[in-house]
Order: structure tokens, then C-alpha cells, then sequence
């Protein structure tokens, strides 16, 4: 990986869909740089400039309502991801990246991945999160 995930290339290389590597490669693109990362179709209503200050995680939320004809309940999502890097959110991301590679999208990179069964690290190191509710 160029972005300085050597060991992780062979996971990325083995993804089967081009937006598991987009959402890999965001994740570990924010732990080592001081970035937002959001979808284009988002719209920002307030600031960051205060949660920034704080350096803790900003996660965007999803509405179960949204989900129900996939069948998934509420929760994180990786559409927006504000933290800085060396965040706990980022400690062991690539292992959990790599322990995941063989699940559906949404659960080895998507937003399941954040908050699945079995809790990855990522989830267990989500301290001091703040969820954006989904309007």
C-alpha cells in the first residue's frame, strides 16, 4: 500500500469490490492524517471546527427506517468520519480489515465492519465517539 500499509496490500489487492478498497483505504488514510472524510452527497449544517479542537471521534449515524429493506438496524456509518490520527478508533484497523476480508461489503469494510458481530477492535477503541444523526 502506498500509504503506508505494506502488509496490508495483499487483503486490499484481494477485496472483490472496488468500494472495499475505496472504504479500506479511507480508514487508513484518516489514521495518519488530520482529515474529514465524507461522502459527496452529505451536506454539513454546523461547523467542525469545535469538535476538531477536541480531537475526539465525529461518526456519522444511520436511521434504521433508511436500512429496512436491507435489513439492517441503525448505527454507525462510514459516510462521515472525523478523528484524528493515532485516535484509538484507528489501533489494529488493518487486522480487523484483514480478519473481515472474507464477509459481505457492508460487514468487512462497511458500516457493519464499524460495529459488527464480532465487535472488531475499531468498535472496542470507539471512545469519546459523538454520532451525527442522519436527517
Amino acid at each position: 500500500m502506498a500509504f503506508g500499509a505494506p502488509d496490508f496490500h495483499n487483503t486490499y489487492a484481494g477485496y472483490d469490490a472496488h468500494i472495499q478498497r475505496a472504504d479500506a483505504a479511507r480508514y487508513l488514510i484518516l489514521k495518519r492524517i488530520d482529515a474529514v472524510d465524507a461522502d459527496p452527497d452529505l451536506i454539513c449544517l454546523r461547523p467542525l471546527t469545535e469538535h476538531r479542537k477536541r480531537k475526539s471521534l465525529l461518526m456519522g449515524s444511520q436511521r434504521a427506517v433508511r436500512q429496512s429493506a436491507l435489513k439492517l438496524g441503525g448505527g454507525v456509518c462510514n459516510a462521515f468520519m472525523d478523528a484524528a490520527p493515532g485516535h484509538p478508533l484507528w489501533t489494529g484497523i488493518e487486522r480487523d480489515l484483514a480478519r473481515a476480508s472474507c464477509a459481505h461489503v457492508w460487514h468487512a469494510t462497511g458500516p457493519r465492519f464499524l460495529t459488527g458481530d464480532p465487535q472488531p477492535d475499531v468498535a472496542k477503541n470507539s471512545q469519546n465517539a459523538t454520532l451525527i444523526p442522519s436527517r
